[in-house]
């Protein structure tokens, strides 16, 4: 296990790698004679893994859109990819996802095998993150098979109250190479 290195500097733009402290994604929106019902899931932590070349160009785009409205926004993000940061103790346990009534796997033996595949990031679907003390985060782990977007507007909203932390800027490319990797494999069906 690596310690993550992570810089507090906040920029001005959203980056690659950027963590952000509860976070919401709307689960879903259900209408039924009028009434309204939303259903969000906050997360603790999530990491950003858009492209770094795509947030920095919506970025000066929408700075270059202020000064000068009539500019295209053609360059402009809709939503940054992210995804959650759990708890590698809760992780453990199969706890992680107990608030949405989810029963996760518990049956791993942590200190064997598949753990020490997790904990090296070794297994492609998972990867571990251990924090300096300054940070204030527990070893998480990332789970790649949990993503989601969340609307580039209200990133740059949340921004000053949100910002924990960015990751250096080769463990975001690492994070973000293996989240590519197990998008990317070849799903074969069981049979």
């Amino acid at each position: 296990m690596i310690m993550t290195r992570v810089s507090k500097r906040r920029s001005k733009s959203i980056r690659q790698g950027d963590i952000y402290r509860d976070i919401e994604c709307l689960e879903y929106i259900n209408e039924e004679k009028g009434i309204l019902e939303i259903s969000k899931i906050t997360y603790p932590y999530v990491i950003v893994l858009s492209q770094v070349c795509d947030l920095m160009s919506d970025y000066l785009n929408r700075k270059d859109v202020k000064k000068n409205p009539e500019k295209k926004t053609d360059k402009y993000l809709i939503s940054a990819l992210v995804v959650p940061l759990f708890n590698a103790d809760q992780f453990i346990r199969g706890e992680h996802l107990s608030e949405l009534e989810l029963r996760m796997r518990s049956d791993m033996d942590w200190d064997k095998t598949e753990g020490e595949k997790i904990k090296n990031n070794q297994l492609p679907r998972f990867h571990y993150m251990q924090f300096p003390k300054e940070v204030n985060i527990v070893d998480s782990i990332l789970d790649f098979k949990h993503f989601f977007t969340i609307n580039i507007g209200v990133l740059y909203k949340l921004k000053s109250k949100k910002f924990v932390c960015s990751v250096s800027r080769l463990f975001r490319e690492e994070i973000s190479d293996r989240f590519a990797f197990y998008l990317a494999r070849i799903g074969l069906p069981d049979s």
